[in-house]
């Protein structure tokens, strides 16, 4: 089961990105990635969601090629998403759009 004891977020250099580095003791502990392109698909038979991602390795111990054909790993930085997912939501500590954006929702064109 996934806790917050699994991860960390970091930050590398002086840009604002974060990155999750995995620091559970399995083997993938010191690998740093960042998560991209995110997606929701819902089984209508199954009433299921599933989470579509890509992501980056920035950094690891191991083989980034083995990394990226680790079916283990992908399931596992997937439970780790939907955790960090669920705790934003639980705790209320989620953003949606643009850092910078001018998009007022409550104003109309």
């Amino acid at each position: 089961m996934i806790s917050d004891k699994d991860y960390v977020f970091v930050e590398r250099g002086e840009n604002e990105t974060s990155y999750v580095k995995l620091v559970a003791e399995n083997e993938w502990n010191g690998t740093i990635f960042q998560y991209g392109n995110l997606s929701v698909r819902v089984d209508e038979e199954s009433d299921m969601a599933h989470l579509d991602f890509s992501y980056t390795i920035v950094e690891s111990p191991l083989n980034e090629d083995m990394l990226n054909v680790d079916e283990g790993f992908k399931n596992y930085i997937g439970e780790v998403l939907q955790y960090i997912i669920t705790s934003a939501l639980d705790n209320g500590e989620y953003k949606l759009g643009l850092k910078d954006s001018d998009n007022d929702p409550t104003k109309s064109d």
